[in-house]
């Protein structure tokens, strides 16, 4: 592997010395820093300089990812000239900021009132800090008005408490009858006079260039909102936190709150004020509609606000649940999206996974009852046949980034003639390869056995359900248990030869009325073979008819059956799997892109050998399930997830995923 950034370019970037001194084995292995990130480095992430961070900068800007260039080699030719930030802002940037920017704001007329509107709740001990910081702004021409949420008794002796250590006239204390932070919040935006407005809670207090740099950054831009840094402070010391804007990475995870934003007040007029249906999450729902409804936010990567983060019992993110206004926030999302049509814009995620699943051989010569390839169910979609080697390269040639490959699925790997050819190609190209999902093993040749080892296979799941062939062959019909276990001594042989601890084993025991009195025997006998040890449920509707107590003791397992779990947790088991989407995406032997390991209702409309891995995996329609799988959107027929049990099951308990 080696860069896509010619050499004497790389050179004008390169620093040795830091390169050097944040890798130190580099050094302790002897090799030239620049050649090990000309061919190595690069495409693991590794800083070029103390510049440049390529991680933050790819989860920052999803859409290099679907570019299939490099980090760095993005930033060179596309990110600086939009303005890109080459890694997060730290203390040096935001003095940076501060030189380039303070005499220019200085020089402004403070011609604009701007409105701070703060809500309390209880007596509050700690708020003088944050008035105080108000009192100290550059920016003077403010009022603040303090909206208290309490009976008017409360709100006289607050008001004696207040004016005891701060008389100023631009500060206003006034009550509100009716309960809650957003009427609070909208009952003070009411009484503001302010052009601007800006937001500050009792726990939160601004930089004294607060309002000044934020004002000048919206006068020079010709915006409408901005927003700044903010450093969170708790029991462990100081956090910087600062992200530029992307519509995408909001949506997923608010990371702008009111305390670090200043907007001119012509935007409520189109976006509305604060949901009083909403008791967390205010914030995020405000700007998430301020920004989609097109007033792109002005970044100011300067660290202007403070919140104090130690814990304390009275915070709202301690006493109110999250989960409920979280779901209030999720379906005013959808709410806007079949308003404004906007299902296919809602979500420009670009998912560039280091890990893949490949299905090397949907064929399998077993016949196990519960098994769709048995019942022929996987037919239609997955079909049976065997990944092409020439296939395989074209795929992994156009995707340097890919770093592990699952390559089991619904048939035996085992049965492509072609893998040890895969395997060595893999291994030189530096992916690793796991086989977890299991293999049966009854049919395997000596040079597939020294490739598994020879090529660092990573894992191995062998699927056994019993301690001898009688047990053994009631599930896995047409299966040779004796085989198995020879094949097996024979890989550990191998690995004795090669020195290697690689592929590490585990037995895979499947769960039924018929094996239950075998798990203790199978699990000796993997013992013996150097393998660990699973008992798994089955897919498949059954019961376990006796000695349940005792099971669960040899088993290990809490629920004996899928059914069990579902009856006591109320959920179906394997939820994780709808995460593969996102992490470890299904692709088919044949290059069809089926999302998941489950699926095998329907294919995602693109082929990934024709198209590319990134084109494919970010197709309309699998864009469209990661939606769904997030509760963004209503569900459609042709996407496969609609037939899965998981989803319907998300679906009639609104438990939708959060990335």
């Amino acid at each position: 592997m080696i860069s896509d950034i010619p050499l004497e370019e790389l050179a004008k970037v390169f620093d040795e010395a830091f390169y050097l001194r944040k890798y130190p084995n580099i050094k302790k292995l002897g090799l030239d820093p620049m050649t090990h990130f000309y061919h190595h480095g690069l495409w693991e992430n590794k800083w070029p300089n103390s510049n440049f961070d390529p991680s933050w900068y790819e989860r920052i800007y999803p859409e290099v990812k679907k570019t299939n260039l490099s980090a760095l080699r993005h930033y060179l030719e596309i990110g600086q000239q939009k303005k890109f930030l080459p890694k997060e802002p730290d203390l040096i940037s935001h003095r940076t900021y501060l030189a380039e920017n303070l005499n220019n704001a200085l020089n402004l007329k403070q011609k604009d009132l701007i409105s701070i509107i703060m809500t309390v709740k209880n007596p509050i001990h700690d708020w003088h800090a944050s008035i105080h910081s108000v009192l100290c702004q550059t920016y003077q021409n403010f009022e603040l008005i303090i909206v208290f949420d309490r009976e008017p008794g409360e709100l006289t002796k607050n008001k004696l408490t207040l004016n005891s250590t701060i008389e100023d006239s631009r500060i206003k204390l006034i009550a509100t009858d009716i309960p809650g932070r957003s009427n609070s919040l909208n009952f003070g935006l009411k009484l503001s006079g302010g052009s601007f407005i800006c937001y500050l809670d009792s726990d939160n207090w601004y930089d004294p260039n607060f309002l000044l740099l934020m004002y000048h950054s919206l006068v020079i831009s010709k915006r409408k909102l901005a927003y700044c840094g903010r450093i969170r402070i708790d029991e462990l010391g100081a956090h910087h936190k600062f992200r530029p804007h992307h519509l995408d990475a909001l949506r997923k995870k608010n990371y702008i709150d009111l305390n670090i934003i200043l907007h001119h007040r012509s935007i409520l007029k189109h976006t509305g004020g604060f949901d009083p249906n909403l008791s967390r999450l205010i914030d995020c729902d405000l700007i998430l509609r301020i920004i989609e409804m097109g007033y792109n936010p002005k970044e100011v990567p300067a660290f202007l606000s403070y919140y104090d983060d130690t814990q304390r019992a009275d915070r709202i993110s301690v006493c109110i649940s999250r989960e409920k206004n979280y779901k209030l926030v999720r379906l005013k999302k959808i709410q806007y999206v079949a308003a404004n049509n906007e299902s296919m814009n809602l979500d420009q995620e670009i998912v560039r996974p280091q890990k893949i699943r490949l299905e090397f051989s949907s064929a399998c010569q077993l016949r196990c009852p519960a098994c769709p390839t048995t019942t022929k169910e996987t037919l239609k979609v997955v079909g049976q046949n065997l990944l092409e080697f020439k296939n395989l390269t074209v795929m992994i040639g156009a995707s340097p980034w890919l770093k592990e490959i699952e390559i089991s699925n619904y048939g035996e790997v085992f049965l492509n003639p072609e893998l040890p050819k895969m395997l060595a190609y893999l291994h030189e190209r530096g992916i690793k390869v796991f086989c977890d999902n299991g293999a049966n093993l009854n049919h395997i040749t000596d040079e597939m056995l020294n490739a598994i080892v020879k090529y660092k296979l990573q894992s191995l799941t062998c699927s056994i359900d019993g301690a001898d062939q009688e047990t053994y062959k009631k599930y896995r019909i047409r299966g040779e248990f004796n085989v198995v276990l020879s094949n097996i001594r024979k890989l550990n042989e191998i690995k004795r030869k090669y020195n290697s601890q690689l592929p590490r084993l585990k037995w895979q025991f499947i769960l039924f009325d018929h094996n239950k009195h075998q798990i203790n025997e199978a699990r000796k006998l993997a013992n013996e073979l150097k393998m660990d040890f699973q008992v798994k449920t089955a897919w498949n509707s059954q019961t376990i008819q006796s000695n349940l107590e005792q099971i669960k003791l040899d088993s290990k397992l809490e629920f004996l059956t899928r059914d069990e779990y579902k009856k006591a947790k109320g959920e179906e088991p394997m939820l994780n799997i709808c995460h593969q989407l996102w992490n470890s995406p299904q692709i088919n032997w044949d290059g069809k892109v089926l999302g998941c390991c489950r699926n095998f209702w329907g294919d995602f409309g693109k082929n990934t050998f024709k198209e590319g891995l990134i084109e494919v995996i970010n197709g309309e329609k699998m864009k469209y399930a990661r939606l769904m799988l997030k509760g963004l959107t209503p569900e459609r027929v042709d996407i496969p997830c609609t037939s899965c049990n998981i989803y319907k099951d998300r679906k009639n308990r609104s438990d939708w995923i959060d990335l």
